[in-house]
């Protein structure tokens, strides 16, 4: 794929391509999150009224179990945005690259696809960042939890 500095467009048009699909992604990715999100408040809002108008603590403790659940779901979401925002990141070195040196050896070693991203696979190591990280997406969950315990607290 060695090409004169001059003659990048094919590179540069397919990184073009790229980067369009990765950005699209991401931006599917925060609104599936944010319903995600959505209906983990409404759930579990849902279980604790229910709980609270038949006193039944059990129902109220389903609130928990709704919660991690759809923590997890986001997690799994947040994880792979991350790497999809770590392949934009790469791609637009890769384009910077190209418009200051034309395409060398560094873009010809660039793998086109987010097979790459997917083949990384996801890794729950990362799973703290949901509560440090700039969005601080697990926040929420630990609101719904902190409102359950209350709520069981006050029942029993």
């Amino acid at each position: 794929m060695s090409q004169p500095p001059g003659d990048t467009g094919y590179v540069t048009k397919l990184l073009e391509i790229e980067y369009a699909q990765v950005r699209a992604r991401i931006d599917a990715i925060d609104d599936i999150r944010f319903k995600v999100k959505g209906w983990a408040i409404t759930l579990s809002s849902a279980l604790l009224a229910l709980g609270v108008n038949k006193d039944q603590g059990w129902i109220m403790g389903l609130s928990l179990l709704v919660a991690a659940g759809m923590c997890l779901i986001e997690a799994d979401y947040l994880l792979r945005q991350e790497a999809l925002l770590a392949r934009s990141d790469q791609l637009e070195d890769v384009m910077e690259h190209i418009r200051r040196h034309g395409a060398d050896a560094e873009v010809d070693e660039y793998v086109f696809g987010l097979r790459v991203v997917s083949l990384k696979g996801v890794s729950w190591q990362h799973f703290p960042r949901m509560f440090g990280s700039r969005s601080r997406a697990g926040l929420t969950y630990v609101l719904i939890a902190i409102a359950s315990v209350i709520g069981l607290i006050i029942k029993l």
